[in-house]
């Protein structure tokens, strides 16, 4: 029975979660993180950096789940199964990760440039964040 209480407490914790990133902007996300770390920066703990580079993997997250589809749709026409699709999968890691990385850095370019929406209040770390990319 303890047990079945902790899996429905985990279900809704990670309901719950699911619900805030969807109908949460990003920013927003990263602001209320910062304001819970806050007592962080008492013992030194750079709260401010450490929530700009979570700003930046959620910015990051969209272009992955783009690439990943985009791969899907390539493959979409093969017909293997099991371990001969993994093993094509582990092929196209490479070329993935590679665009991955060239957009990775675009986006950094981007909100080191002004071009990519960010609050101003973060816009200052990402930029140096961006510019040690």
């Amino acid at each position: 029975m303890r047990g079945l209480l902790i899996d429905i407490q985990l279900l809704m914790a990670v309901a719950f979660s699911l619900l805030m990133s969807w109908t949460t902007p990003p920013e927003a996300l990263t602001r209320g993180l910062e304001s819970l770390l806050a007592p962080l920066k008492l013992v030194r703990v750079p709260v401010r950096e450490v929530t700009a580079l979570l700003l930046l993997v959620l910015h990051f997250i969209p272009l992955i789940k783009g690439v990943v589809a985009e791969e899907k749709v390539a493959l979409n026409g093969t017909s293997m199964k099991g371990l001969s699709a993994l093993r094509l999968w582990a092929l196209r890691l490479e070329p993935i990760l590679i665009r991955l990385f060239d957009r990775a850095d675009q986006l950094a370019l981007d909100i080191a440039s002004g071009r990519q929406q960010v609050d101003s209040a973060d816009e200052t770390v990402l930029k140096k964040w961006a510019l040690m990319l």
